[in-house]
């Protein structure tokens, strides 16, 4: 099956991962890089991830299709920036206050 364009937008953990190596070391995982198989089958490939506190972005995409995927990293760059300015400047949704049973 062929197809034009895939999207992908994975939450991740929370909390970055611990773990012990095989020589007794701690170590945690620092970040991960989201991506989506394409080969032969799909002309762009978007993924983004969570992962503690970071977000990643991968753009793949057949030059037949995109050529310059710069610029639709550099125009969702912007649109998320826009988006978290937007934000800022609505209120936090309050907890309605709970009724008290009689």
């Amino acid at each position: 099956m062929k197809f034009t364009c895939a999207l992908s937008n994975t939450p991740g953990p929370i909390k970055k991962f611990k773990y012990i190596d095989s020589k007794g070391n701690p170590g945690f995982g620092s970040y991960a890089i989201p991506y989506i198989m394409c080969a032969g089958r799909c002309g762009l490939a978007i993924s983004c991830l969570s992962y503690g506190e970071s977000f990643n972005l991968c753009i793949s995409a057949d030059e037949g299709v995109m050529k310059d995927t710069d610029v639709l990293l550099d125009l969702m760059v912007k649109g998320i920036d826009d988006e978290i300015e937007r934000m800022k400047d609505v209120d936090e949704p309050t907890t309605p206050a709970k009724k008290k049973n009689n």
